[in-house]
């Protein structure tokens, strides 16, 4: 068997001891860099380009004052302009298990593509978003997860909806579709101790421990030539509970929207450009839809226990109150409005208001309407229905 020597032992252990002292210092080795803005990044492996932000970097801690705020395994960045600066921008940055103490939130994933975020550093917003974003645009947030006090949140994810730009006369570009969508948002109650909500105990005695829901935001904008035409929809679905959407179109002359644009962005002449928008724009249509799938039963059920009645007695009370409100409001109208109300309040299901007016109607006519409202009714095209 191969044997060293006692002088051959001796030089082994010294290079061994050597290699231990420089792997051990290289572990530890963190590039530490100061921004322009004040925090410091550290990372353990990679680079960083001070001049533009751009770099990819493993190990990432991002401290201000001596407080971490961020912390991600992983952090690619590629960027153009100066950071800090309005012209600062990302053209690309990918994140990995991002954590932010302060928030006690985690993100497993971070995309952000093409956003000029050095505009958000300006003093005073812009309603102008050529170079904000781009048909590009994208930022998604994957597996999200946030400790509150008394419950834990969790997201699957939050992402953009895909960017249309257009043109809207003498060259001012508009985003003329967009969105959010979030999807997979979780809801889960800590709370055990007696002043936990009654509703929580509702729910699991329906075998529900979590609430989750999704909901999307999205909106558009065209033109005719004459008007502009806006659009936007809300929708939230609470997974086995209840859905909601919520939806209108207006229009505005192009030419007072163009007039009125520029008094928008400056604080000092918004009260005059609202009250100019509220007469130059009009509701063309709208709609309001609530899909019952058993929150009203818990609701009814909790107000019940709340009064000491029981819960047909308290729907009863319930609907009598709404019809008499109704018909306060509405003398002549109110039928048609208190008997699909009256059907949804005792066995749910759907409920939908829809506005169609035969023409569009300018906002300031609202201020009319509530002197009015059996007016309302006619000139906004009132249309109410229940289905199970």
């Amino acid at each position: 068997m191969f044997q060293l020597n006692r002088r051959s032992r001796l030089f082994c252990i010294s290079i061994l001891s050597l290699c231990s002292v420089f792997w051990a210092n290289a572990a530890f080795a963190r590039t530490s860099l100061q921004l322009e803005t004040g925090e410091v990044i550290s990372f353990d492996g990679g680079s960083l380009d001070m001049a533009t932000g751009s770099g990819q970097m493993t190990g990432v801690i991002i401290e201000d004052r001596g407080e971490i705020i961020l912390s991600a395994d992983y952090l690619n960045i590629a960027a153009e302009g100066t950071p800090g600066s309005v012209d600062w921008m990302i053209r690309d940055l990918q994140m990995k298990n991002a954590e932010f103490p302060e928030a006690q939130m985690f993100i497993n994933e971070v995309v952000l593509r093409d956003i000029a975020v050095g505009e958000f550093s300006r003093d005073t917003p812009t309603t102008d978003v050529q170079g904000v974003v781009t048909e590009d645009t994208l930022a998604r947030l994957r597996n999200i997860s946030i400790e509150a006090d008394e419950a834990l949140i969790s997201i699957d994810q939050i992402s953009t909806l895909p960017i249309t730009l257009g043109m809207l006369g003498e060259g001012q570009q508009v985003v003329t579709d967009g969105g959010i969508a979030v999807s997979g948002l979780t809801i889960m109650p800590l709370n055990t101790g007696n002043d936990r909500p009654p509703f929580l105990d509702e729910l699991e005695a329906r075998g529900i421990t979590e609430v989750t829901a999704d909901l999307e935001v999205s909106g558009g904008i065209r033109s005719d030539g004459t008007h502009l035409q806006l659009g936007y929809d809300l929708l939230i679905d609470i997974r086995d509970l209840a859905g909601l959407s919520f939806g209108f179109d207006m229009q505005i002359d192009s030419n007072v929207y163009s007039q009125l644009l520029p008094m928008l962005e400056n604080p000092e002449d918004n009260a005059a450009a609202m009250l100019g928008i509220s007469g130059a724009v009009a509701l063309t249509n709208a709609e309001f839809v609530i899909d019952d799938r058993g929150l009203l039963d818990i609701m009814m059920g909790l107000a019940a226990a709340e009064e000491g009645i029981s819960e047909a007695e308290y729907r009863t009370t319930a609907r009598f109150a709404a019809v008499q409100s109704l018909q306060a409001l509405f003398p002549e109208k109110s039928p048609l409005l208190t008997v699909p109300l009256e059907d949804f309040m005792q066995q749910g299901g759907r409920l939908n208001i829809a506005m169609m007016p035969a023409q569009p109607v300018p906002l300031s006519g609202f201020i009319g309407f509530m002197m009015l409202p059996d007016l309302a009714i006619d000139q906004l095209g009132v249309q109410v229905a229940h289905t199970r």
